[in-house]
């Protein structure tokens, strides 16, 4: 159990970093947004 959500967690994980890397000016200007709305 404890280990499947290590894994899930692991790939969301992944993914985000993917996302980051792919678009960092889309992702620094919705982060900017999230964090000075």
């Amino acid at each position: 159990m404890i280990y499947n959500f290590n894994i899930k967690m692991l790939h969301l994980f992944l993914i985000l970093l993917l996302l980051i890397f792919t678009s960092p000016g889309k992702f620094t200007s919705d982060f900017l947004v999230i964090t000075h709305p």
